[in-house]
């Protein structure tokens, strides 16, 4: 179908009959752009317009079509005419359907690309430490390692000793890699937060995560140039590796956990009393349930058993905290204990 000849005949016909192009688009009715279009062959007129045309030009359709007056109305020629109108709307389809899969395919390969970015600099990216370090005379009971692919985090918590029997002079943060020690920090205390930021001197490279996580430790100078050494633990907390749609469940949603949280919690206050970490009069030991940290505390003189619970991450203190009072701590705290504890551990 060719539309510069369609568009010639209907201006030949127009000019025939002596009407304008507003003359025409009145009488059809249709705009007079649109009749300027069909003449400069960029469109053709739609079915109900062609039989309008037919109508006013007194002509067929397949004229119309054609382009010009069909001398022998034959049959070969309007197959002719049909056949091309065929073709030309076959072809008009397959372009549009090859447009339409292209593009489809583009958007499914930028939302894959998105995804395949997202994945590659997302999954894995995150994870919480919390940090303890205990010696004989000094302790650290909290800190928050924050790892990031673009930051680090390093907080450790103040430490904690006997103030009328100790002075710090002064405390350094050590990594080791390859059997060197790697300076990190060195100031009068820890409790600062530390950022991994370019320029800084004690900064460490994502290449010696391992090192730090591995083997760190507090070089603590006080009283006349005595010094400490205390290693660091880090216990992960949380590492952002579930994929997306397919979530972990959390373990106490099961009821059949229930059990093993109180077996848990008894063995926890069994292992304080008997043989828990100490500071003069309270004994104390840390647990993780679904990545939340606990502290339980024996108070020997008031035999008070404390439970503390919710940990602030960014304060490096816990929220809440409840008790219970234990005059014979063996039995009647391993006895009730669970009742207090099972109501916020979760």
């Amino acid at each position: 179908m060719n539309y510069d000849e369609i568009g010639k005949f209907i201006l030949k016909l127009r000019k025939e009959k002596g009407y304008s192009q507003n003359d025409l688009a009145r009488m059809i009715p249709i705009s007079r752009q649109a009749i300027s279009k069909w003449e400069r062959g960029v469109t053709i007129p739609d079915s109900s317009t062609l039989v309008r045309l037919s109508e006013i030009f007194d002509v067929s359709i397949n004229e119309l079509l054609k382009g010009e007056k069909l001398q022998n109305n034959s049959i070969e020629e309007l197959q002719k005419t049909t056949l091309d109108i065929v073709d030309d709307s076959v072809l008009r389809t397959r372009n549009l359907k090859k447009k339409i899969t292209i593009l489809i395919f583009t958007i499914l390969l930028l939302l894959i690309s998105f995804f395949i970015y997202y994945f590659i600099n997302s999954y894995n990216s995150i994870k919480i430490y919390y940090i303890t370090a205990e010696s004989e005379h000094f302790r650290v009971d909290g800190g928050l390692f924050i790892t990031t692919s673009v930051r680090k985090y390093y907080k450790l918590d103040s430490l904690k000793y006997d103030m009328n029997m100790y002075h710090i002079n002064n405390v350094k943060l050590y990594y080791k890699k390859n059997n060197n020690s790697r300076l990190i920090i060195d100031d009068e205390s820890i409790d600062q937060i530390i950022l991994d930021l370019d320029g800084y001197d004690y900064t460490f490279s994502d290449n010696d995560l391992k090192y730090v996580l591995k083997d760190s430790y507090l070089e603590i100078n006080y009283n006349d140039d005595q010094t400490e050494i205390i290693p660091i633990h880090y216990q992960r907390s949380f590492v952002n590796d579930n994929l997306l749609f397919f979530q972990k469940k959390s373990e106490y949603n099961d009821n059949n956990n229930k059990n093993k949280y109180s077996e848990l919690n008894r063995k926890v206050v069994e292992k304080i009393i008997s043989s828990g970490q100490t500071n003069n009069n309270e004994y104390y030991d840390y647990f993780f349930v679904n990545d939340k940290q606990y502290r339980i505390s024996y108070f020997k003189k008031s035999a008070k058993l404390s439970l503390y619970y919710e940990y602030n991450m960014l304060s490096n203190y816990y929220l809440y905290s409840d008790y219970v009072y234990c005059s014979n701590p063996i039995e009647n705290c391993k006895k009730y204990y669970y009742d207090l504890a099972k109501n916020y551990i979760k």
